[in-house]
């Protein structure tokens, strides 16, 4: 249709491994090496808001999750790391919630990989990261559900930034 999407997920990935840069080829990534995923979520529409968004990752084969290697920076501004609960080393399927998204305002997720064995002679690794969230209108519930002209309230627990369930 032409239209330009609300809500936009950005992802890239880069090599942080320490020496990389003295390496003959550095466009080469070996196993070993430390790739670091960067997700970042916009809320383009301004006026608008994602409750409790959650963005999940299925990491491909020949990459391994680093246990405690995530941050969240919430679209305050804040950052969120150390967390009490993380997946373990590596897990392949990974979700971490954002907290809320206004609109105009992006939040950001970056987690670190190593490169496992799995990885030599596979297909380039494809990996894809989708969001999901609540829209308020689905937190608004009236004080007398008999009276549809009455008064309304909201409804929510907000969630906070961190490791969540992917299968939730």
């Amino acid at each position: 249709t032409g239209e330009k999407a609300d809500i936009v997920l950005d992802k890239s990935a880069e090599n942080i491994t320490e020496g990389k840069d003295k390496r003959g080829n550095q466009s080469i990534t070996q196993v070993g090496d430390t790739i670091r995923y960067t997700i970042t979520v916009s809320n383009t529409k301004p006026g608008t808001s994602w409750y409790d968004v959650v963005v999940r990752d299925l990491i491909p084969a020949g990459m391994s999750y680093i246990k405690g290697s995530v941050v969240i920076t919430d679209a305050t501004g804040a950052v969120h790391k150390d967390f009490d609960a993380d997946f373990a080393d590596g897990t392949s399927d990974v979700a971490f919630a954002i907290g809320d998204l206004p609109g105009g305002k992006s939040a950001t997720i970056a987690f670190d990989c190593i490169v496992t064995p799995e990885l030599l002679g596979a297909e380039k690794p494809v990996n894809i990261a989708s969001a999901k969230g609540t829209n308020p209108t689905e937190t608004i519930k009236p004080v007398d559900p008999d009276d549809p002209d009455g008064g309304v309230i909201q409804e929510r627990d907000p969630l906070p930034p961190g490791p969540v369930d992917p299968s939730d």
